[in-house]
């Protein structure tokens, strides 16, 4: 049976390998195709553009050296005798390979024509000076095929006669052999002199009847009579070949060069390309199976070995190891098992160390909830409603309100830096120092109406504990009900925020535009408790009038943020009130998290501990009692 087993997964490896070696090739093989075609196509049509570049400044060249001797032909034969003029013409047409004719007529001032001199061919008729008039037209020069020889194409040049308003019409015969294209050896390539009717000269023949494609002919059309110089015109395909075509417009003359290339040389790259990657496919085929059977048997051994391991595994033996017996990729998968059997063992007891850490959490979390002695309070003259949730099992933010007695009230609002335990510890030491000074201050053993000495000895507790590696924002408020002023000291704490219960309260300012200030300290205190030892803070007194609303809270409300990480901030809290200023604290503490909750990006869940705390200042009642 273990053979059977072997021979099976042996099997599976071979036709892994196999279909492994053909995908790897073959993605290899198409990539390279893709990439060998591309670059194919790039280099023919350069060489296709540079080459036909190269031959229309030949077919230039020609052309110029000929208008060039002929204008100095033409003084010379314009000063001299008959007979001169005739060797003049002579030694010309002798020494221009392929120049066959040429005729000379004057053009007067009444448009007739006068013959100066001509050299024809006496086998074939005199073409009237006439015709060849009308075939130039408007035009200064053209290149046409010879009305008479197929193997011939003419040249026609109007010519200004120098001190005279006489014109001259040259009319050079010349063979088609002489033009550079004419004697091309390369079969796979087409070359087609286009005059300005786009009718090639050499076959005679008009560009749409040799390409039979007319979308092909007009864009190659408008592309050269609004180009000037060379270009590729693109792939050309008919049912005889796929072409590449490119085309130079040679300067000065009303000609254009067209040039096909047989694009099939490509494909015969590629073809050549794949039956070589076909030989080495097999090869590879071939080298892989020869050495994978060399490697399974190992690999079985070592298999069988982590199989029964595994079994022992999930029996529950996670004591068990296995030999590692070399460093290729199964003896790191042998070490890989023993390190995971020990990691095993050791998860199993960090789960125990955890469950235990968890009760302890949990113990430490129903202490610090014992801080929040109450989320509402009302007495005659003052009304406080809050909102609490940290962002783990132990929160950084605390609150707390201690009645001093003699209608004074102590509210206290801190932020430990971070959140969870570490921040616990802040907000615990924080909670039973500010508790003793409360019944200190109650005793008559600390200032009863000094805010500011508050956060003085609790900046001093904290930083001998801690030296600066924790710290707290905190804001104490002392209301005094009987004199109706609320003291308070801030150390880095967002600001209160006091609402009127008058919009045209004075305490606005003239003219106020929202109906709430922010109760700043004309004396800045020092940073947050906690980071440096001699600390300095301030008291600032404000009056208060009954109705009037204090908002306390953390920066975990201003720093919410919404799916576009954009933070809750200052200006939707101005929005806010001045919406919903005028309602009770109950009602606007319930709208206002609702408010915050709806922007935040995880709804209740929040990335910081938040904290939120009304109060309402109700001197009416404590003065009717």
């Amino acid at each position: 049976m273990a053979f059977g087993m072997r021979q099976s997964f042996g099997a599976k490896i071979f036709v892994f390998t196999i279909v492994l070696v053909l995908t790897v090739v073959g993605s290899i093989t198409f990539k390279n195709s893709q990439a060998l075609r591309e670059n194919l196509d790039r280099q023919y049509q350069s060489s296709l553009i540079d080459g036909t570049q190269l031959l229309g400044e030949k077919i230039f060249s020609l052309l110029t050296r000929w208008d060039n001797r002929l204008s100095y032909l033409v003084q010379a034969v314009l000063t001299a005798s008959g007979k001169t003029r005739t060797e003049l013409i002579d030694g010309f047409l002798v020494s221009e390979e392929g120049a066959q004719s040429l005729q000379i007529f004057r053009l007067n001032q009444k448009n007739e024509m006068e013959t100066l001199v001509e050299r024809v061919n006496p086998e074939y008729p005199v073409i009237p000076a006439t015709w060849w008039k009308k075939a130039l037209g408007n035009n200064e020069v053209r290149i046409l095929q010879h009305p008479q020889i197929a193997s011939e194409a003419v040249m026609i040049r109007r010519l200004a006669i120098r001190g005279s308003t006489e014109m001259l019409l040259l009319v050079l015969g010349f063979e088609l052999r002489v033009m550079p294209m004419a004697n091309s050896e390369d079969r796979r390539v087409q070359s087609f002199l286009l005059d300005e009717n786009f009718r090639d000269i050499i076959t005679r023949k008009s560009y749409r009847s040799i390409v039979p494609v007319k979308s092909f002919v007009s864009k190659a059309q408008k592309l050269m009579h609004g180009d000037l110089g060379a270009g590729y015109l693109g792939e050309l395909k008919t049912p005889q070949g796929s072409y590449f075509v490119a085309y130079h417009h040679v300067p000065g003359y009303p000609l254009h060069l067209v040039t096909h290339q047989d694009s099939s040389a490509i494909d015969e790259a590629i073809r050549d390309f794949l039956w070589d990657m076909l030989r080495w496919t097999v090869l590879f085929v071939l080298i892989a199976l020869f050495f994978s059977s060399m490697i399974l048997r190992n690999l079985l051994a070592n298999l069988r070995e982590l199989y029964a391991a595994t079994m022992r595994l999930g029996s529950g033996d996670f004591r068990h190891t296995v030999s590692v017996r070399s460093k290729d990729e199964l003896g790191q998968l042998s070490a890989a098992f023993n390190l995971m059997t020990r990691k095993i063992v050791n998860l199993l007891a960090a789960e125990h160390e955890k469950a235990r850490l968890d009760q302890e959490l949990s113990v430490a979390q129903s202490v610090q909830n014992t801080f929040f002695k109450e989320q509402t309070f009302r007495n005659r003259h003052l009304l406080l409603t809050s909102f609490y949730q940290p962002a783990s099992e132990c929160g950084g933010d605390w609150w707390g309100h201690y009645p001093l007695g003699n209608n004074r009230e102590l509210i206290v609002i801190g932020d430990a830096t971070g959140h969870g335990v570490p921040a616990a510890l802040v907000t615990a030491i924080a909670y039973a120092s500010t508790h003793i000074l409360a019944e200190q201050i109650m005793a008559g053993a600390f200032a009863a109406n000094d805010p500011a000495a508050i956060l003085r000895t609790l900046n001093t507790l904290l930083y001998q504990t801690l030296r600066g590696k924790l710290c707290m924002s905190f804001l104490a408020l002392l209301i005094d009900s009987e004199n109706r002023t609320l003291t308070f000291s801030n150390a880095g704490h967002p600001y209160p925020v006091l609402i009127p219960a008058n919009v045209k309260d004075p305490r606005l300012g003239p003219n106020p535009k929202v109906p709430y200030r922010y109760l700043l300290q004309k004396r800045k205190s020092s940073c947050i408790l906690g980071l440096e030892k001699d600390s300095v803070f301030y008291n600032e007194t404000v009056n208060l009038v009954a109705g009037d609303k204090i908002i306390l809270h953390t920066d975990g409300l201003t720093e919410l943020e919404n799916a576009d990480g954009k933070q809750w901030g200052a200006r939707p809290m101005k929005v806010f009130l001045q919406a919903h200023a005028h309602e009770d604290p109950f009602t606007l503490c319930k709208a206002l998290m609702k408010d915050a909750i709806s922007f935040n990006k995880k709804a209740q869940v929040f990335d910081d501990d938040l904290t939120l705390l009304i109060l309402e200042f109700k001197q009416e009642e404590f003065m009717a009692a």
